[in-house]
């Protein structure tokens, strides 16, 4: 996550309008938000969408407040860091979906689209029009 003062405008919406966004699911621990990620990564959607990542490893954030992620293309996998601030399912997608972009994508309109994706095919229809409307009242370019 980039500091305060550095963030785009865009990446400003994006925090704004996710805060927006009722809860999901909240996570009890990382051993939880690795057989929730576990799940997604095994089915035939994933599979069909996103390959060049096979496995997302997840971790603890060092920060209690911030999460963030990163691709590992050699390994194939993609690497989150959860904060205690960040155990639910919407914080999780959006980290996920930066390990899916290419790199130093942000959260420009390439990630915004990944992670709504991400949002519907985890947990339909009303989720993903939650965070579709959260993003178009704060102006998230998707595209």
């Amino acid at each position: 996550m980039a500091l305060v003062g550095t963030m785009s405008d865009q990446q400003k919406n994006v925090y704004t309008a996710e805060a927006e966004v009722p809860a999901v699911h909240k996570f009890n621990s990382i051993k939880e938000i690795q057989i929730f990620l576990d799940a997604m990564t095994s089915t035939d959607w994933w599979e069909r969408k996103f390959n060049h990542i096979v496995r997302i490893e997840a971790y603890k954030s060092a920060s209690r407040t911030c999460s963030h992620a990163h691709a590992e293309p050699e390994n194939n996998c993609g690497v989150i860091n959860i904060s205690e601030r960040g155990m639910n399912a919407l914080t999780v997608l959006h980290e996920v979906a930066h390990c899916l972009v290419p790199k130093n994508t942000g959260h420009e309109s390439d990630w915004a689209r990944t992670f709504m994706n991400l949002v519907y095919h985890r947990f339909g229809s009303d989720k993903y029009m939650d965070l579709y409307q959260a993003f178009l009242k704060h102006n998230v370019d998707i595209g």
